[in-house]
């Protein structure tokens, strides 16, 4: 009986460790995945905040080109009120 009871301990230790493992394993697999995930919706979210300050002076320089000059105006001093967008060259060109 003396000769059974390490292999026992043996047995529940190695169970214990690949229990461990599996968990470890299986949290850094959601972080990972967490954090690609926030990553991309950061991206997107960048992404699109760009687009949507480029169509604004797009959208200036659109009324420009058809003379309506005062509508441009008025999409320029809206753009140019926001305080990231007053250092903008291109707006104040």
């Amino acid at each position: 009986m003396v000769t059974k009871q390490p292999e026992k301990h043996l047995k529940h230790l190695v169970r214990t460790i690949n229990s461990f493992l599996f968990f470890i394993k299986y949290f850094y697999m959601k972080l990972s995945t967490t954090s690609l995930k926030t990553f991309f919706l950061s991206l997107l979210l960048v992404s699109a905040s760009a687009v949507l300050f480029a169509q604004k002076l797009d959208k200036a320089k659109d009324l420009l080109g058809k003379q309506k000059y005062m509508e441009a105006k008025t999409e320029i001093d809206n753009f140019l009120s926001d305080e990231k967008n007053k250092n903008n060259s291109e707006a104040w060109y």
